[in-house]
């Protein structure tokens, strides 16, 4: 009787074994995910930290403003709506 015990014990130990073995795979699977993702967004956060540097130190080029009315349309529409 003690045999067989031992071996149920041992089959269900082997059985947790498995399943622990799954889901440690999985932790694996889905902590080198975020870690990609992590790294991905250290990347996009250092090109708009360095984005916004140029700006203020003014590096980039300015650019053109394209203004879509004349002055003279804007002010008959101010005075259309006063």
């Amino acid at each position: 009787m003690r045999a067989d015990h031992f071996k149920e014990h041992l089959n269900s130990l082997r059985e947790q074994s498995s399943k622990l073995n799954e889901a440690l795979s999985e932790f694996k699977s889905n902590y080198h995910t975020l870690q990609f993702g992590l790294q991905r967004l250290e990347n996009e956060l250092r090109k708009s930290r360095d984005m916004f540097e140029q700006m203020t130190l003014g590096t980039i080029e300015d650019t053109q403003i394209i203004q879509l009315t004349s002055n003279k349309e804007d002010n008959a529409d101010r005075q259309l709506t006063a």
